[in-house]
Protein backbone atom coordinates (compact mmCIF):
# COMPACT_ATOMS: atom_id res chain seq x y z
CA UNK A 1 0.00 0.00 0.00
CA UNK A 2 1.66 3.38 -1.10
CA UNK A 3 1.58 5.96 1.36
CA UNK A 4 1.39 9.26 -0.16
CA UNK A 5 1.35 11.56 2.59
CA UNK A 6 2.23 15.07 3.34
CA UNK A 7 5.43 14.35 4.25
CA UNK A 8 6.84 13.64 1.16
CA UNK A 9 8.52 16.30 -0.50
CA UNK A 10 6.34 18.01 -3.29
CA UNK A 11 9.68 19.20 -5.10
CA UNK A 12 10.73 15.56 -5.37
CA UNK A 13 7.13 14.94 -6.79
CA UNK A 14 7.66 17.77 -9.63
CA UNK A 15 10.89 16.71 -10.43
CA UNK A 16 9.89 13.26 -10.91
CA UNK A 17 6.78 14.22 -13.11
CA UNK A 18 8.02 17.32 -14.97
CA UNK A 19 9.88 16.22 -18.32
CA UNK A 20 12.89 18.59 -17.85
CA UNK A 21 13.29 17.50 -21.59
CA UNK A 22 10.13 18.54 -22.39
CA UNK A 23 9.93 21.53 -20.42
CA UNK A 24 13.32 22.79 -21.53
CA UNK A 25 12.40 21.92 -25.49
CA UNK A 26 9.62 24.28 -25.66
CA UNK A 27 12.21 27.34 -25.74
CA UNK A 28 15.10 25.21 -26.71
CA UNK A 29 15.43 23.06 -30.29
CA UNK A 30 16.74 20.11 -28.72
CA UNK A 31 18.83 16.77 -30.43
CA UNK A 32 18.98 13.28 -28.81
CA UNK A 33 22.64 12.46 -28.50
CA UNK A 34 23.24 8.93 -26.98
CA UNK A 35 21.32 9.21 -23.92
CA UNK A 36 21.06 13.55 -23.72
CA UNK A 37 20.05 15.82 -25.55
CA UNK A 38 21.73 18.77 -27.09
CA UNK A 39 20.66 22.42 -28.06
CA UNK A 40 22.69 25.72 -28.73
CA UNK A 41 22.04 27.88 -25.28
CA UNK A 42 19.76 30.09 -24.16
CA UNK A 43 22.23 31.52 -21.47
CA UNK A 44 24.63 33.04 -23.71
CA UNK A 45 25.54 33.90 -27.45
CA UNK A 46 26.23 30.05 -28.37
CA UNK A 47 27.06 29.11 -31.91
CA UNK A 48 28.05 25.11 -31.36
CA UNK A 49 25.43 23.53 -29.14
CA UNK A 50 27.04 23.10 -25.85
CA UNK A 51 24.07 22.75 -23.77
CA UNK A 52 23.28 19.71 -22.51
CA UNK A 53 20.14 18.39 -21.00
CA UNK A 54 19.79 15.17 -18.94
CA UNK A 55 16.31 12.94 -18.69
CA UNK A 56 18.45 11.05 -16.42
CA UNK A 57 19.66 13.11 -14.05
CA UNK A 58 16.93 15.76 -14.67
CA UNK A 59 19.58 18.52 -14.70
CA UNK A 60 20.78 20.59 -17.69
CA UNK A 61 24.27 22.01 -18.35
CA UNK A 62 25.97 24.55 -20.77
CA UNK A 63 29.94 23.56 -20.81
CA UNK A 64 30.67 26.42 -22.63
CA UNK A 65 28.84 29.66 -19.80
CA UNK A 66 28.30 27.02 -16.59
CA UNK A 67 24.55 27.84 -16.40
CA UNK A 68 22.85 24.38 -14.91
CA UNK A 69 20.44 23.39 -12.43
CA UNK A 70 16.88 21.35 -12.31
CA UNK A 71 13.39 22.19 -13.45
CA UNK A 72 13.45 24.81 -10.45
CA UNK A 73 16.34 26.91 -11.69
CA UNK A 74 14.79 26.51 -15.79
CA UNK A 75 11.39 28.57 -14.36
CA UNK A 76 13.23 30.78 -12.19
CA UNK A 77 15.57 31.73 -14.95
CA UNK A 78 13.91 31.96 -17.79
CA UNK A 79 10.51 33.64 -16.32
CA UNK A 80 12.21 35.82 -14.20
CA UNK A 81 10.14 34.91 -11.03
CA UNK A 82 11.72 33.57 -7.33
CA UNK A 83 11.45 29.67 -6.11
CA UNK A 84 8.08 30.01 -4.56
CA UNK A 85 6.84 31.07 -7.45
CA UNK A 86 8.85 28.97 -9.43
CA UNK A 87 6.87 26.12 -6.95
CA UNK A 88 3.42 27.54 -7.75
CA UNK A 89 4.17 27.44 -11.53
CA UNK A 90 5.36 23.55 -11.98
CA UNK A 91 3.18 22.14 -9.02
CA UNK A 92 0.00 23.23 -11.08
CA UNK A 93 2.00 21.69 -14.19
CA UNK A 94 2.63 18.50 -12.41
CA UNK A 95 -1.04 18.35 -10.67
CA UNK A 96 0.91 18.12 -7.44
CA UNK A 97 -0.99 19.71 -4.50
CA UNK A 98 1.26 21.83 -2.24
CA UNK A 99 0.91 21.59 1.22
CA UNK A 100 -0.65 24.70 3.56
CA UNK A 101 1.59 26.24 5.31
CA UNK A 102 1.21 26.47 8.83
CA UNK A 103 1.58 29.07 11.32
CA UNK A 104 0.27 32.65 11.42
CA UNK A 105 -0.74 34.07 7.48
CA UNK A 106 -0.80 36.96 6.50
CA UNK A 107 -4.08 38.32 5.34
CA UNK A 108 -3.86 37.63 1.11
CA UNK A 109 -4.33 41.14 -0.36
CA UNK A 110 -5.40 40.78 -3.34
CA UNK A 111 -4.32 43.30 -6.15
CA UNK A 112 -5.15 40.55 -9.05
CA UNK A 113 -9.23 40.63 -8.40
CA UNK A 114 -8.87 44.98 -8.05
CA UNK A 115 -7.09 44.61 -11.65
CA UNK A 116 -9.50 42.20 -12.97
CA UNK A 117 -12.18 44.09 -11.57
CA UNK A 118 -10.95 47.44 -13.06
CA UNK A 119 -10.92 45.53 -16.59
CA UNK A 120 -13.92 44.93 -16.59
CA UNK A 121 -15.18 48.12 -15.98
CA UNK A 122 -12.92 50.23 -18.25
CA UNK A 123 -14.17 47.73 -20.99
CA UNK A 124 -17.81 47.89 -20.38
CA UNK A 125 -17.28 51.55 -19.91
CA UNK A 126 -15.83 51.73 -23.94
CA UNK A 127 -18.53 50.04 -25.04
CA UNK A 128 -20.90 53.35 -24.18
CA UNK A 129 -18.04 55.71 -25.26
CA UNK A 130 -18.84 57.10 -28.64
CA UNK A 131 -15.45 59.40 -27.99
CA UNK A 132 -13.21 56.47 -27.18
CA UNK A 133 -15.22 54.61 -30.55
CA UNK A 134 -14.66 57.37 -32.64
CA UNK A 135 -11.14 57.42 -31.62
CA UNK A 136 -10.11 53.91 -32.27
CA UNK A 137 -12.17 53.55 -35.15
CA UNK A 138 -10.37 56.62 -36.74
CA UNK A 139 -6.53 54.73 -36.18
CA UNK A 140 -8.21 52.07 -38.36
CA UNK A 141 -9.05 49.09 -35.24
CA UNK A 142 -11.46 46.64 -35.70
CA UNK A 143 -13.78 44.76 -33.25
CA UNK A 144 -11.34 42.09 -33.52
CA UNK A 145 -8.31 44.14 -32.63
CA UNK A 146 -9.95 46.08 -29.92
CA UNK A 147 -10.84 42.73 -28.03
CA UNK A 148 -7.84 41.26 -28.62
CA UNK A 149 -6.06 43.82 -26.83
CA UNK A 150 -8.98 44.44 -24.14
CA UNK A 151 -9.06 47.98 -24.73
CA UNK A 152 -11.66 50.43 -22.48
CA UNK A 153 -12.14 53.37 -21.20
CA UNK A 154 -12.09 55.69 -18.24
CA UNK A 155 -14.60 57.78 -18.10
CA UNK A 156 -14.18 61.80 -16.93
CA UNK A 157 -15.73 61.38 -13.54
CA UNK A 158 -14.24 61.55 -10.33
CA UNK A 159 -14.86 58.70 -8.50
CA UNK A 160 -16.75 56.21 -10.94
CA UNK A 161 -13.72 53.61 -11.03
CA UNK A 162 -13.76 53.83 -6.88
CA UNK A 163 -17.53 53.76 -6.86
CA UNK A 164 -17.46 50.41 -8.79
CA UNK A 165 -14.90 48.50 -6.75
CA UNK A 166 -16.54 49.13 -3.95
CA UNK A 167 -19.70 47.70 -4.95
CA UNK A 168 -17.12 44.28 -5.99
CA UNK A 169 -16.14 44.36 -2.91
CA UNK A 170 -13.11 45.14 -3.39
CA UNK A 171 -10.52 47.30 -0.72
CA UNK A 172 -10.01 50.63 -1.79
CA UNK A 173 -6.99 51.00 -0.19
CA UNK A 174 -5.94 47.37 -1.91
CA UNK A 175 -6.73 49.16 -5.17
CA UNK A 176 -4.67 52.52 -4.37
CA UNK A 177 -1.88 50.13 -3.78
CA UNK A 178 -2.84 49.39 -7.23
CA UNK A 179 -2.16 52.32 -8.84
CA UNK A 180 -6.30 52.17 -9.75
CA UNK A 181 -7.17 54.88 -6.98
CA UNK A 182 -5.74 57.70 -5.14
CA UNK A 183 -7.36 59.44 -1.37
CA UNK A 184 -7.54 62.74 -0.97
CA UNK A 185 -6.61 64.93 1.67
CA UNK A 186 -10.20 64.00 3.87
CA UNK A 187 -9.40 59.91 3.08
CA UNK A 188 -11.88 59.86 -0.02
CA UNK A 189 -10.99 58.02 -2.93
CA UNK A 190 -10.79 59.44 -6.59
CA UNK A 191 -9.69 57.91 -10.16
CA UNK A 192 -6.27 57.76 -11.06
CA UNK A 193 -7.14 57.51 -15.03
CA UNK A 194 -10.14 59.92 -15.76
CA UNK A 195 -11.21 60.80 -19.77
CA UNK A 196 -8.98 57.83 -21.05
CA UNK A 197 -8.49 55.41 -23.43
CA UNK A 198 -6.88 52.37 -21.33
CA UNK A 199 -4.61 49.59 -22.37
CA UNK A 200 -4.55 46.72 -20.21
CA UNK A 201 -0.81 45.70 -19.62
CA UNK A 202 0.21 41.67 -19.09
CA UNK A 203 3.24 40.71 -17.91
CA UNK A 204 4.52 37.79 -20.21
CA UNK A 205 2.81 35.17 -18.31
CA UNK A 206 -0.68 36.85 -19.41
CA UNK A 207 -0.97 38.05 -15.87
CA UNK A 208 -2.47 41.04 -15.48
CA UNK A 209 -0.40 43.78 -13.69
CA UNK A 210 -0.28 47.58 -15.11
CA UNK A 211 -2.49 49.68 -17.02
CA UNK A 212 -2.00 52.69 -19.71
CA UNK A 213 -3.97 55.22 -20.26
CA UNK A 214 -4.09 57.76 -23.32
CA UNK A 215 -5.81 61.33 -23.05
CA UNK A 216 -8.46 61.58 -25.72
CA UNK A 217 -9.07 65.80 -25.08
CA UNK A 218 -6.61 68.08 -24.93
CA UNK A 219 -4.67 68.06 -22.05
CA UNK A 220 -1.64 66.79 -19.95
CA UNK A 221 -0.12 64.46 -19.68
CA UNK A 222 -1.02 62.58 -22.57
CA UNK A 223 -0.48 59.56 -21.37
CA UNK A 224 -0.35 58.40 -17.43
CA UNK A 225 0.86 54.18 -16.71
CA UNK A 226 0.43 52.75 -13.45
CA UNK A 227 3.47 53.48 -11.46
CA UNK A 228 5.38 50.55 -9.32
CA UNK A 229 2.89 48.38 -7.75
CA UNK A 230 2.91 45.08 -5.26
CA UNK A 231 2.42 43.32 -8.62
CA UNK A 232 4.26 45.72 -11.14
CA UNK A 233 7.90 46.57 -11.50
CA UNK A 234 7.63 48.98 -15.02
CA UNK A 235 11.23 48.15 -15.41
CA UNK A 236 10.72 44.19 -16.14
CA UNK A 237 7.86 44.14 -18.22
CA UNK A 238 7.58 44.60 -21.95
CA UNK A 239 3.92 45.72 -23.62
CA UNK A 240 2.76 42.79 -26.04
CA UNK A 241 5.34 40.13 -24.60
CA UNK A 242 2.57 37.92 -23.61
CA UNK A 243 1.73 38.00 -27.25
CA UNK A 244 4.69 38.11 -29.10
CA UNK A 245 6.30 35.38 -26.66
CA UNK A 246 5.21 32.20 -29.12
CA UNK A 247 6.84 34.30 -32.37
CA UNK A 248 9.49 34.96 -30.94
CA UNK A 249 9.79 31.14 -29.78
CA UNK A 250 10.23 30.58 -33.84
CA UNK A 251 12.02 34.07 -35.18
CA UNK A 252 14.61 35.03 -32.11
CA UNK A 253 13.80 38.74 -33.47
CA UNK A 254 11.56 41.20 -31.26
CA UNK A 255 10.91 44.51 -32.72
CA UNK A 256 11.21 47.29 -30.01
CA UNK A 257 8.29 49.85 -30.47
CA UNK A 258 7.65 53.10 -28.02
CA UNK A 259 4.57 52.75 -26.88
CA UNK A 260 1.08 50.57 -27.52
CA UNK A 261 -0.33 51.83 -30.52
CA UNK A 262 2.65 51.04 -32.43
CA UNK A 263 2.73 47.57 -30.61
CA UNK A 264 -0.81 46.99 -31.92
CA UNK A 265 -0.44 48.35 -35.44
CA UNK A 266 2.75 45.90 -36.00
CA UNK A 267 0.92 43.00 -34.73
CA UNK A 268 -1.88 44.26 -36.92
CA UNK A 269 0.40 44.23 -40.18
CA UNK A 270 1.49 40.55 -39.11
CA UNK A 271 5.02 41.80 -37.03
CA UNK A 272 3.84 39.60 -34.06
CA UNK A 273 7.36 40.02 -32.55
CA UNK A 274 6.36 43.64 -31.24
CA UNK A 275 6.80 44.76 -27.71
CA UNK A 276 7.02 47.91 -26.05
CA UNK A 277 9.31 49.53 -23.50
CA UNK A 278 6.51 51.82 -22.36
CA UNK A 279 8.10 55.06 -22.14
CA UNK A 280 11.15 56.13 -24.17
CA UNK A 281 14.23 54.69 -21.49
CA UNK A 282 14.65 51.08 -21.91
CA UNK A 283 15.54 49.43 -18.69
CA UNK A 284 18.38 46.70 -18.37
CA UNK A 285 16.07 44.14 -16.65
CA UNK A 286 14.01 44.43 -19.71
CA UNK A 287 16.76 43.93 -22.22
CA UNK A 288 17.67 41.02 -20.25
CA UNK A 289 13.90 39.94 -20.79
CA UNK A 290 14.04 40.82 -24.27
CA UNK A 291 17.52 38.47 -24.32
CA UNK A 292 15.38 35.31 -22.61
CA UNK A 293 13.04 35.49 -25.71
CA UNK A 294 15.04 36.62 -28.89
CA UNK A 295 18.67 37.50 -30.09
CA UNK A 296 18.31 39.91 -32.29
CA UNK A 297 16.01 43.16 -31.59
CA UNK A 298 15.10 46.01 -34.49
CA UNK A 299 14.40 49.02 -32.95
CA UNK A 300 11.35 50.87 -34.38
CA UNK A 301 11.10 54.47 -32.43
CA UNK A 302 9.76 57.18 -33.87
CA UNK A 303 11.73 59.30 -36.38
CA UNK A 304 11.75 62.80 -34.70
CA UNK A 305 15.32 63.66 -32.06
CA UNK A 306 13.84 62.67 -29.34
CA UNK A 307 13.27 58.91 -31.27
CA UNK A 308 16.61 59.48 -32.20
CA UNK A 309 18.36 59.74 -28.91
CA UNK A 310 16.25 57.48 -27.26
CA UNK A 311 16.90 54.62 -29.88
CA UNK A 312 20.66 55.34 -29.12
CA UNK A 313 20.32 54.89 -25.67
CA UNK A 314 17.85 51.93 -25.65
CA UNK A 315 21.33 50.64 -28.32
CA UNK A 316 23.80 50.54 -25.10
CA UNK A 317 21.67 48.95 -23.45
CA UNK A 318 20.93 46.12 -25.13
CA UNK A 319 23.97 45.62 -26.39
CA UNK A 320 25.25 45.13 -23.40
CA UNK A 321 22.65 42.60 -23.23
CA UNK A 322 24.19 40.24 -25.34
CA UNK A 323 21.90 41.57 -27.88
CA UNK A 324 22.18 42.13 -31.87
CA UNK A 325 20.60 45.48 -32.60
CA UNK A 326 19.34 47.36 -35.94
CA UNK A 327 17.67 50.76 -35.76
CA UNK A 328 14.95 50.85 -38.49
CA UNK A 329 15.23 54.23 -40.54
Amino acid sequence: MSHHSEVDDPRDEIRRRVDIVDLVGREVPLKKRGKNWLGLCPFHADKNPSFNVSPETGRYKCFACGAGGDVFTWVMERRNVDFPEALQLLAREANVILPERTGPREPKVDHNSAMETALAYFREQFERSPLAREYVAGRGMDEATIKTWEMGYAPNVGEALAMYLKRAGISLAVAKEAFLVDEDAGGGYFDKFRGRLMFPIRDERGQLVAFGGRLLTTGHPKYINSGDTPIYRKSRVLYGLNRAREPLGKSRRAVLCEGYLDVIACHRAGVETAVASLGTALAEDQAKLLKRWSDEVVILYDSDDAGRKAALRATDVLVAAGLRVRVAT
